[in-house]
C-alpha cells in the first residue's frame, strides 16, 4: 500500500493529475511487471546472422551463386538489350508527343519486355530455389548446433535490428562452420 500511494504521488506530483483507485493498481501493476521482467530479459542469449550472406558467401553457396549466373547470363543479356531498347522508344514518343506513330510500337515493347522480365525473374527465383535447398539445410543444421553448443535460446535475422553491438553477429562464424560441414 506504501508503494502505491508513494507511486501515485510521484504520478500527481509530475503530471498533475488524479488517479481512480483502478487506474492507481494499473499503473502499480505495469511497474512492478516491467521490474521483474527486466532481469529475465537480460539472462536470454541472443545472437544475429545475416543469412544471405552465409547461404551466398559459403563455398557452396558461392558456387551456386556463379552456376546461376552462368545459367542465365545470356538471358540476362537480351533482357538488358530490350530494356536499351523501350528506353530508347520512350524517349522518341516523348520527344514527338503521344500522336507519335512510334507510341504503339513502344507499347508493344514495353509489353513484351515486362512479361519477359517476369518469367525471367520466376525462373532465376526457381533455380535458386534448387540449388540453394540443400544449403539452407545444411546451414540450418550447423546454427542448430551452434546453438546448443553455445546455450544460446535464439538466432535471429540482423536486419530486424535498427543496432546491434557486433559481438552478437555470428554471420562469419557460421559460414566457417558450414564449409566445414
Amino acid at each position: 500500500m506504501y508503494v502505491n500511494r508513494l507511486f501515485c504521488n510521484l504520478i500527481k506530483h509530475c503530471y498533475g493529475a488524479y488517479f481512480t483507485m483502478k487506474s492507481r493498481y494499473c499503473i502499480v501493476t505495469a511497474f512492478v511487471l516491467c521490474l521483474f521482467a527486466s532481469p529475465c530479459l537480460a539472462q536470454t542469449k541472443l545472437a544475429v546472422i545475416n543469412s544471405r550472406e552465409v547461404l551466398t558467401r559459403c563455398d557452396d553457396g558461392a558456387k551456386a551463386v556463379k552456376a546461376i549466373e552462368a545459367k542465365f547470363a545470356g538471358r540476362k543479356a537480351q533482357m538488358a538489350a530490350l530494356e536499351q531498347e523501350v528506353l530508347r522508344l520512350q524517349e522518341e514518343v516523348k520527344a514527338k508527343g503521344e500522336k507519335s506513330p512510334k507510341n504503339q510500337e513502344f507499347r508493344t515493347k514495353l509489353a513484351k519486355f515486362r512479361e519477359a522480365d517476369q518469367r525471367f525473374r520466376q525462373d532465376v527465383k526457381q533455380e535458386e530455389s534448387q540449388k540453394f535447398k540443400p544449403i539452407a539445410d545444411k546451414i540450418a543444421k550447423v546454427l542448430s548446433d551452434y546453438a546448443k553448443e553455445k546455450g544460446l535460446q535464439g538466432i535471429q535475422e540482423r536486419g530486424l535490428y535498427v543496432y546491434i553491438d557486433s559481438s552478437m553477429d555470428i554471420t562469419s562464424e557460421i559460414i566457417k562452420r558450414v564449409n566445414r560441414a
